[in-house]
């Protein structure tokens, strides 16, 4: 949070059904949080966010796991490559070679990025990376359809497959032998 703070004027957060004090841990540390009472997923966690965005005037958002895995001074980068192309979805590619991945996340990602690429039809790096910048609009009218209503903006490119995708090397913040964020 702090992190995303040296770079971003604005922090919001979408507290998915938490009971942990997640919500009130990020209001102390100066982020603006929607909650929601139940968890709801990741899907409808990223509209509702959107959605706030969308309501103020916001064209672009960045979104970053609150895992610890994503590097905030990598965030210039990844805004850099969504100025050049303002309509595109922007993922942060993670290097995966040289980290210990478990066999089972990593077959999860191999699956899930073959099938949103054919889905998309299009190329779609790193599907399972957070960190990302979504242009607001055209994702909240992508994932509009009721049949999507609970998956992710990422999936719901296939309502759409002239939407741009974009990649910008990330690196990430877990450590090879232990898959812990480091703080």
């Amino acid at each position: 949070m702090q992190g995303a703070r040296a770079y971003l004027a604005r922090v919001l957060v979408v507290d998915d059904g938490s009971t942990d004090g997640t919500g009130a841990a990020a209001a102390a540390a100066g982020a603006e949080v929607v909650s929601h009472a139940v968890n709801s997923g990741k899907g409808v966690a990223l509209r509702t966010g959107l959605g706030v965005l969308a309501r103020e005037g916001v064209t672009r958002a960045l979104t970053l796991d609150a895992d610890g895995q994503h590097l905030p001074h990598q965030i210039p980068l990844l805004l850099a490559a969504s100025d050049a192309q303002p309509d595109a979805f922007v993922v942060g590619v993670r290097k995966k070679a040289g980290h210990t991945i478990r066999r089972i996340n990593k077959f999860g990602n191999w699956f899930a990025d073959r099938a949103l690429r054919a889905i998309a039809r299009q190329p779609i790096p790193d599907t399972q990376s957070g960190f990302r910048v979504y242009p607001v609009a055209a994702t909240l009218s992508r994932s509009s359809n009721p049949a999507n209503a609970t998956a992710s903006p990422t999936a719901s490119l296939r309502y759409r497959q002239d939407a741009s995708c974009s990649a910008s090397p990330a690196r990430r913040a877990w450590r090879s032998s232990s898959l812990r964020a480091r703080r």
